[in-house]
């Protein structure tokens, strides 16, 4: 029984050996087509990668940014439009705000149009607070 069973393994051992130059031929072309077809798309996955972190992620942190800004705005804070008026806002609707460009002149603006807030009235305040504040001390 241990000479079958050793002829067997024998017999084994020499089939994988004179089957396996064509096995290991099917295997090397079907993962050279794979390496190949990998190879691809790589530089489609570098060129979006690419825009992605250089183009489209800091747009939409800009557009966020700009958003916030937009929810924020207050009465008396002092804002850039997107013409380059420099105004301080009135008062604050859903869509629209009510801003002063001087004495005597209010308009009505889309939130959208506004580029920027100079001045907000809470760091004034803070600000005339801690001046008033120190000028007591003394």
């Amino acid at each position: 029984m241990g000479k079958k069973n050793n002829l067997k393994l024998q017999l084994y051992t020499l089939s994988f050996l004179i089957l396996s130059p064509s096995l290991a031929l099917a295997f090397t072309e079907s993962y050279s087509k794979f390496i190949y077809s990998i190879n691809k798309f790589i530089p489609l996955l570098l060129i979006f990668s690419f825009f992605y972190i250089f183009l489209l992620r800091p747009q939409q942190k800009k557009i966020k940014k700009h958003q916030n800004l937009l929810k924020n705005l207050e009465k008396d804070d002092r804002i850039i439009t997107a013409g380059g008026l420099y105004a301080t806002i009135i008062s604050v609707n859903n869509d629209t705000i009510e801003i002063k460009i001087s004495k005597g002149v209010h308009v009505i603006l889309a939130k959208q149009a506004v580029s920027s807030i100079i001045k907000q009235k809470k760091i004034i305040n803070t600000t005339i607070t801690k001046l008033t504040t120190k000028d007591q001390k003394k």
